[in-house]
């Protein structure tokens, strides 16, 4: 499938999950977008790294990513964590999740902190481990 076919279907199944998690806490027109545009950034980095993602897996990531959203519009910061204290996670993963959702962030005038790393680093771990 081509970049534009896998965002394009990534953007459909994401709206989805958005949808499921609607009916259960509001979500605005800009949380879609917002989410839409950070699932596609990081089920592209999945992908590329030879995981995929079932229904149930990308409700979690667009559930993350809403909340992930809201944080950064909101400059609410995490506990503060080292990633050093994970040496499971590849530092391919890392560099790969700075490298797309940094540009996000910054528009945002906000930074991507090593806490949030962490737990999108988890989805890719959760992928990686589960057929």
């Amino acid at each position: 499938m081509s970049a534009a076919g896998t965002a394009a279907s990534a953007v459909s199944a994401t709206d989805a999950a958005l949808d499921a998690l609607a009916t259960s806490m509001p979500v605005t027109d800009a949380d879609r977008a917002d989410v839409s545009q950070i699932v596609v950034a990081v089920e592209s980095l999945l992908i590329e790294s030879g995981y995929s993602l079932s229904d149930d897996r990308r409700l979690a990531l667009a559930a993350h990513s809403l909340a992930f959203s809201q944080r950064i519009r909101a400059h609410e910061k995490l506990p503060e964590i080292d990633l050093n204290d994970f040496p499971e996670i590849p530092e391919e993963t890392v560099a790969g999740l700075r490298n797309a959702l940094t540009p996000y962030c910054a528009r945002h005038d906000s930074e991507f902190h090593d806490e949030e790393v962490l737990l999108f680093a988890m989805h890719f771990e959760v992928a990686r481990i589960a057929p």
